[in-house]
């Protein structure tokens, strides 16, 4: 019976001693996950996302509105629309980067990413991302653009094969032009 009560014991322990070190890896996971979110500007970025966002949002709203009468309801009505806005802010989701990064990495690869964003070589790929990452965008939409271009040029060939076979009815979506890009 003792030894039970020992072994018991033992795995209580081994357990409690696994929790607290499991806590102290995710805390330094999280501390190093934060320096690289700093490490990689994410802040600023995450911020010009949501000013972006919320000018869309304000135009948006703008539009809607624009016949409405001045009023004091209206007037409310913009107070409350510019304060859910606000919400759109890095301090609301850094937490969640935070968390999502921390665990997606181990403590070693969070500490050879920092070493890499603070190196003049991980400035350099930061600093150069927008504009590639720009240039890549535009290559994909054109290559969407072809691939659809093409799609939808079959498909118009596919259904005039079968109108003129009598087997079906051109849809109104297939009507437009396909001659050009």
């Amino acid at each position: 019976m003792g030894k039970i009560i020992l072994l018991l014991f033992v795995i209580a322990a081994t357990f409690t001693l696994t929790g607290a070190e499991g806590k102290k890896a995710l805390a330094l996971r999280e501390k190093l996950a934060g320096q690289l979110l700093i490490d990689m500007g994410m802040k600023k970025q995450i911020s010009a996302s949501f000013a972006a966002v919320k000018e869309l949002q304000r135009q948006t709203v703008a539009r809607m509105l624009q016949n409405a009468k001045e009023s004091k309801e209206l007037t409310e009505f913009k107070v409350k629309i510019s304060a859910i806005s606000t919400e759109l802010s890095w301090k609301n989701v850094e937490g969640v980067f935070v968390a999502v990064y921390a665990k997606a990495y181990s403590v070693d690869e969070l500490q050879k990413l920092n070493a890499f964003f603070s190196s003049p070589a991980g400035k350099a790929f930061l600093a150069k991302m927008p504009e590639l990452q720009g240039q890549l965008v535009l290559v994909i939409q054109n290559q969407i653009k072809n691939t659809s271009f093409k799609i939808r040029k079959m498909a118009h060939e596919f259904m005039k094969g079968q109108m003129l076979k009598g087997q079906t009815k051109m849809p109104e979506s297939l009507k437009a032009k396909t001659t050009s890009k």
